[in-house]
């Protein structure tokens, strides 16, 4: 019985168990939605989304910090060569 076959969530999404059909997913923590689609894309190199939905991913807070493409939480922002702090905080020289 295909009815209880699960259908994939596409690239980026997901959705929580059990969830009625595809227009169940949403982006993953760390992607964002594309112009309001329901296709998601990580978060740039230097910010972060920690939540799920569509919401836009925020920046870094030091711009001498970066983080990798999805980003999931404020402490994947690390300070750039050079600089040192705490992960999510403040850059120093």
């Amino acid at each position: 019985n295909s009815s209880d076959t699960c259908a994939r969530c596409p690239n980026g999404t997901t959705a929580l168990e059990a969830s009625a059909g595809v227009e169940a997913c949403v982006c993953k923590r760390g992607y964002t939605s594309v112009h309001g689609t329901p296709e998601c894309t990580p978060c740039a190199p230097g910010s972060y989304k920690p939540e799920l939905g569509p919401a836009n991913c925020t920046q870094c807070p030091d711009p001498n910090a970066h983080s990798v493409p999805a980003g999931e939480s404020v402490e994947a922002c690390v300070c750039n060569a050079g600089f040192s702090g705490p992960d999510g905080g403040q850059c120093e020289a």
